[in-house]
């Protein structure tokens, strides 16, 4: 992914959150997902557009005990979530 895309959250998806996840459903494809705590802050973070590295920071703001290549696996993540119809390139 490029590194200065941003993503924000599909308009096409609701989202309820509960303690500890989130449950998502994708309106057009008729799916939906559960997201554990750690995606949920991912999926939080992108309410707003954002950058891999800006979601990153985000979540080193809530948890202090994250790996070094958060990056990387935040890149993956989203990539997933792409996948999925729940994220989109934020359009400038």
């Amino acid at each position: 992914m490029n590194a200065s895309t941003r993503y924000m959250q599909s308009p096409d998806v609701l989202s309820q959150e509960s303690e500890d996840s989130s449950v998502l459903v994708n309106l057009d494809a008729a799916t939906y997902h559960r997201l554990n705590r750690t995606a949920r802050d991912v999926w939080n973070a992108l309410n707003t557009p954002r950058t891999v590295s800006e979601v990153s920071e985000a979540l080193r703001e809530i948890y202090s005990d994250l790996p070094p290549a958060l990056d990387a696996e935040v890149d993956t993540l989203i990539e997933d979530m792409i996948t999925h119809g729940l994220v989109v390139e934020a359009l400038d």
